[in-house]
């Protein structure tokens, strides 16, 4: 995987569960169809090949774990200067000092 920042990162994930919900979309409407009775019922099926979606969700998935895979290294990793914890460590702190402010508020 490529360097980005941890914006580029967002977004990039972003777009990899939109692709993700978008395929699951199109499938549900492809898997099954309706046809009248005097419809022939070969012209009106739409074109669904459940292998290939199966390999297509595969790849995005795979892609979205190792996104997020370098997403929780790299904040398990690096610290944030003047709190001497690690960003995983602050993304549970903050919480903990809004919990605090809401109490004394």
């Amino acid at each position: 995987m490529s360097k980005m920042t941890s914006a580029q990162a967002a977004k990039e994930l972003q777009k990899l569960n939109d692709q993700h919900d978008t395929l699951l979309t199109r499938e549900n409407k492809s898997r099954e169809f309706v046809a009248a009775i005097q419809e022939d019922v070969e012209k009106t099926r739409p074109e669904y090949e459940y292998a290939g979606v199966q390999r297509e969700l595969d790849g995005i998935e795979g892609q979205i774990r190792a996104l997020k895979h370098a997403i929780n290294t790299f904040n398990l990793s690096q610290e944030v200067p003047g709190f001497g914890m690690t960003i995983d460590q602050m993304l549970v702190y903050i919480p903990q000092l809004t919990a605090r402010k809401n109490t004394v508020s």
